[in-house]
């Protein structure tokens, strides 16, 4: 929030809070080359934050305790080691990648730009890390650059294993992996968690009566209505998607998905049980869900935005394990002394 106000006295501020972490070192020096492509303090330091991070992670700490996480080891490596080795891998990576989208003319489409552009607003101010940057000698630009880094991973990914790639998946076995880790359903889902044992069997009746209804064929909208106007709530109303071509099919649906996926439900092996078309009550630990699960193969919407997840579930760690064997192989030449910038001088502050 107040990073553009101290914007005129941000390089001193930046320098006195970055002493005891880099001497007062300019944010612009160059301190690695890595297959030919310079690094900057800022950037490098970036690297040690997220890799600062990673290990807190982890090992399960969190630096607004205690630095006692510093003692810890991880892959038989003390956590200095660690560290500066994760972040120079990573940064390894970086440079691979950024290559190897320039050799093949690959770039950021706008819908990727914009979301780096916001995962990069919402880190910065909502989770407060614009004065962790600050006083730590990180760039906003940098940070962001650091951010961009999985997205430029996952145009590098797609490029190999998408449609049209070098070694493209065929579109069975991802609408398989598809079927296999995602569960698309409408739901009416009530915590039960502080109800009566009566209170519980009549949200059950009830839900049992909307599930019968829709057995006899009623539409899930007209349910759905009627659910909201009685428990006055509101949903994603149908109407508001009908026009949206780029949108689902069904605009009230929603994703759970595996412990495969990057939004995983604790209640997918649970809803998995539930038979495509077949309008089900379900009690679940917490809850109790009326659910009418839909087949997702059935949506071009979900192959086209969940395919690329679908392929990693499938490719993801032969990829990962060829971009650490040739970003690895990438030399680096330290330009200064690394010593300067130790993790154990990272702040929180």
């Amino acid at each position: 929030m107040g990073i553009f106000k101290r914007a005129a006295v941000f390089a001193a501020v930046a320098c006195f809070s970055a002493v005891a972490l880099a001497g007062c070192h300019a944010q612009n020096e160059e301190v690695l080359d890595i297959a030919g492509t310079r690094i900057t303090a800022s950037f490098y330091l970036a690297n040690l934050l997220s890799a600062d991070l990673e290990f807190q992670n982890e090992v399960g700490s969190s630096a607004s305790s205690s630095d006692a996480y510093k003692s810890e080891t991880l892959d038989d490596k003390p956590y200095e080691t660690w560290v500066k080795d994760t972040a120079l891998a990573n940064l390894k990576k970086y440079v691979y990648l950024k290559d190897e989208l320039t050799a093949n003319n690959l770039s950021f489409d706008d819908e990727t730009s914009s979301n780096v552009d916001y995962a990069t607003d919402y880190y910065l101010n909502y989770y407060g890390y614009a004065a962790i940057c600050e006083s730590n000698g990180i760039s906003e630009d940098d940070f962001s650059l650091n951010v961009s880094v999985n997205y430029m991973s996952d145009i590098y990914f797609d490029f190999i294993y998408g449609e049209g790639g070098e070694q493209e998946i065929d579109k069975d076995e991802v609408m398989t992996a598809l079927e296999e880790n995602y569960i698309l359903a409408d739901v009416i889902n009530e915590s039960t968690s502080s109800l009566s044992d009566d209170a519980k069997a009549e949200l059950k009746t009830q839900l049992e009566g909307y599930r019968d209804r829709l057995a006899n064929g009623e539409s899930w909208d007209t349910i759905l209505e009627e659910y909201n106007e009685e428990n006055g709530t509101s949903s994603t109303s149908s109407s508001s998607s009908s026009d949206d071509e780029d949108g689902p099919e069904d605009p009230n649906a929603v994703i759970f998905g595996s412990e495969n996926t990057n939004n995983a439900s604790d209640y997918f092996d649970d809803l998995s049980a539930a038979e495509i078309g077949v309008p089900q009550v379900m009690e679940l630990d917490d809850y109790t869900v009326l659910i009418l699960r839909k087949d997702i193969t059935e949506d071009d919407y979900y192959y086209e935005n969940y395919g690329l997840s679908a392929r990693y579930i499938l490719k993801g760690e032969e990829y990962e394990q060829n971009l650490d064997t040739d970003s690895s192989a990438l030399e680096v030449t330290e330009l200064v002394n690394l010593d300067y910038y130790s993790p154990n001088k990272l702040s929180y502050e």
